[in-house]
């Protein structure tokens, strides 16, 4: 305990339940404590306001020592309630406590606040204190369930909506939550609130400039894309869709202004090497591709019409059910359409159940234009 903190170390002991007990009927001893504990204050309040902008360090040791002596008078009135609940002073003494803990309080609040306006920051992955984190914890739990009800009524993801809100309820349940923690919390929740995110992606891309590096978004962005991905019939258009979900992340990073953000490895370095792994492999397919455009022959048919003629194949018994992948593979690799010249085995298995009825009986109209021609060769 530093020298100008020593009236912090008395008041601890002084504040002891086995001290505070002692103090005359009048409660004379409890008025001295809290007239002599503003007057003290006050004077390290000038002392340290001096001292900020000069010395990391004091800003550091004060706010550890001043947390250190407000949980411990946390502990008095919370834990050793027994203790003084049974003397006539009982609520004289739970009114002490009550405002010496506010005066603390005050006190590292006037620290913080003029140490952040010096751009001094060392506090950052401190600890509140005990009785600041606890009615922190109910404000942001309100917040947060109102902000859980209002992406509830829009038409984001249920999953992505869990997740998030989930990570945030273990980080308010944490034993200890840092002062970093909280102001990243309130500032995402007030985000959400502000922005009020109907659809997945406006959700994805606020997470996304506050490095909501969590596994579980990782995946469920992986996923995501992996679905857009899948939209895409052609290689090609996989690779264009890849390109825009490159520049969309590096605009989301670039045009961020959230000045605090979850702490860890950045979410864009993870993506940015996802989308280049999935290009590399689009990349691959297409350029050692073991079937060549020569040897393909090009059919007059829709990418649909095409899966669905395959899977009629399949379903009256030309190829064989067992490997139905395989099959779709064959007529990936040997056909192309008029609009199409790479074809994706899994598309076109994909687009065979997936098809429209206008391609549906366009198709129809073909094969009994094939019957009509065996009618009338072999009647």
């Amino acid at each position: 305990m530093t020298k100008n903190l020593y009236w912090l170390y008395q008041l601890e002991v002084n504040l002891k339940p086995e001290n505070i007990l002692c103090s005359t009927p009048e409660t004379t001893g409890l008025m001295e404590n809290l007239a002599n504990l503003k007057n003290d204050i006050q004077t390290f309040r000038m002392h340290a306001f001096t001292k900020i902008t000069v010395s990391k360090k004091f800003v550091f040791s004060s706010l550890a020592q001043l947390t250190t002596v407000s949980d411990s008078i946390y502990y008095y009135l919370i834990n050793c309630a027994p203790a003084w609940r049974a003397s006539s002073l009982a609520p004289e003494i739970h009114s002490t406590y009550k405002q010496v803990l506010k005066m603390l309080q005050g006190l590292m609040d006037a620290i913080i606040g003029f140490a952040r306006t010096n751009n001094i920051d060392v506090y950052r992955q401190m600890p509140l204190s005990r009785y600041n984190a606890a009615s922190i914890r109910a404000y942001m739990r309100a917040k947060l369930s109102a902000v859980n009800s209002d992406l509830q009524a829009g038409k984001c993801s249920s999953t992505l909506r869990k997740l998030f809100v989930d990570r945030l309820k273990q980080l308010l349940n944490k034993p200890r939550l840092t002062y970093l923690q909280l102001w990243t919390i309130s500032g995402i929740l007030s985000s959400v609130q502000s922005a009020r995110p109907r659809e997945t992606l406006e959700l994805i891309i606020l997470l996304f400039q506050y490095n909501f590096n969590k596994p579980t978004f990782i995946r469920f962005l992986k996923m995501y894309c992996r679905r857009l991905l899948q939209r895409q019939a052609e290689p090609a258009d996989q690779l264009s869709k890849l390109y825009m979900l490159e520049d969309m992340i590096k605009q989301i990073c670039e045009t961020s202004s959230c000045q605090i953000r979850f702490q860890g490895v950045r979410i864009e370095k993870m993506m940015l090497a996802f989308v280049r792994r999935e290009k590399q492999y689009i990349q691959q397919q297409m350029h050692h591709n073991p079937y060549s455009q020569e040897s393909k022959r090009q059919v007059n048919l829709s990418v649909p019409q095409l899966g669905l003629l395959a899977r009629l194949q399949v379903e009256t018994g030309i190829f064989s059910k067992e490997d139905i992948g395989a099959t779709f593979q064959f007529f990936a690799q040997h056909y192309t359409t008029p609009r199409t010249s790479f074809i994706s085995a899994s598309s076109l298995q994909k687009k065979s159940l997936n098809i429209d009825t206008s391609s549906a009986m366009a198709l129809k109209s073909i094969l009994l234009q094939q019957i009509n021609w065996i009618n009338k060769r072999f009647d």
